[in-house]
């Protein structure tokens, strides 16, 4: 008689008990699965009960705990709880289980009960997707889709997981056959790769050098040297820029020249200096004193414009000047070190 009491009062949860638990099983956010892709796992938990019920998700890969969250569900409900994994190649267990579970009412109180179907599991194998297109590479044809089968790749001795960038189409000339008089177009690609092949990769020189560095190989002198002559070329252009536009102001102020003309048309006035139209203009002395300071201005324009003429012919040498500059710092050495060794030891 008391076993048929303590039934009938346990009985409405262990009726309970059988109406609550995990549906349906796992699920996921992608219909494949592959290694390092990242995914997130599913399962929800029904409650068909008349009582709330209150309990813990766990979620496991091959028995290692992933992630856990509570999970509460009223009578009548259905609540979904999930968990991110990024997976290994391989093959992998994936569990849910639902712990901890509690049956509770105002009636009756709360009460521990045991699931009927409190477990979930999966087990699957984990492919990789180098290409990511979808499939894996077990039954993919062309892993890294590269146009190449794995089968080709493998036979050439390439990676088949290795992307290899498809060679360019060959460039092809028309030339004549002059024994059959007809055209025959030829491939200029391995013309230029059996040439190109010829050389010394290590001794290749830039064609636009014009200096000393065009003789030597790569090396710190080379840079030097190479720096020396972009200092000389960029010397030179800037004197030749000075020279023609001194020379376009002296035409315009003896009136040999009409005056530069803008996009406008209009009439530009060059001036070398922002403030030269506030300078006053010395009168020039008139008889014996005009002409001789007439003379000497001329005397010296036409040295300066000597000077500047030899320096951008010079310029225009780099080799020489680079010639130049190396006897100048041997010399500086020579002077250093004959004055350092003439004194007298004390």
């Amino acid at each position: 008689m008391r076993g048929i009491i303590i039934s009938a009062l346990f009985f409405p949860f262990l009726l309970n008990a059988s109406n609550a638990g995990i549906v349906r099983g796992l699920w996921y956010d992608t219909d494949t699965i592959f290694a390092e892709q990242p995914v997130r796992i599913y399962v929800a938990v029904r409650n068909n009960t008349s009582a709330d019920l209150t309990g813990t998700v766990e979620f496991f890969i091959n028995d290692t705990r992933i992630a856990r969250s509570s999970v509460q569900a009223l009578s009548g409900r259905i609540v979904e709880r999930w968990a991110d994994w990024t997976p290994s190649y391989g093959t992998s267990t994936i569990t849910a289980n639902v712990t901890r579970t509690e049956l509770s009412s105002a009636a009756s109180g709360t009460t521990k009960i045991n699931l009927a179907s409190s477990l979930a599991s999966d087990t699957i194998f984990v492919d990789y997707d180098t290409d990511r297109d979808g499939i894996g590479n077990q039954t993919d044809p062309d892993d890294d889709n590269d146009g190449i089968s794995d089968t080709g790749e493998i036979e050439n001795g390439s990676d088949p997981l290795a992307y290899d960038e498809p060679e360019p189409a060959p460039e092809t000339t028309t030339a004549l056959d002059t024994e059959n008089g007809q055209s025959v177009a030829t491939s200029t690609q391995t013309q230029n790769t059996q040439t190109s092949g010829t050389r010394d990769q290590s001794t290749e020189r830039d064609d636009q050098a014009i200096g000393l560095e065009q003789f030597l190989v790569p090396s710190p002198a080379d840079t030097f040297l190479s720096s020396v002559t972009e200092v000389i070329t960029t010397s030179k252009k800037r004197i030749d820029d000075y020279r023609t536009k001194r020379e376009t102001e002296q035409k315009i102020a003896n009136g040999d020249a009409d005056l530069p003309v803008n996009e406008n048309g209009f009439g530009e006035v060059i001036r070398t200096s922002t403030t030269e139209s506030d300078r006053p203009v010395a009168e020039k002395p008139d008889g014996f004193l005009g002409v001789l300071f007439t003379l000497s201005g001329n005397l010296i324009s036409a040295v300066f414009t000597g000077i500047l003429f030899v320096t951008s012919w010079l310029l225009n040498y780099p080799t020489a000047m680079q010639l130049l500059l190396l006897i100048l710092i041997l010399l500086l050495i020579y002077k250093i070190a004959k004055r350092l060794g003439g004194r007298p030891q004390k």
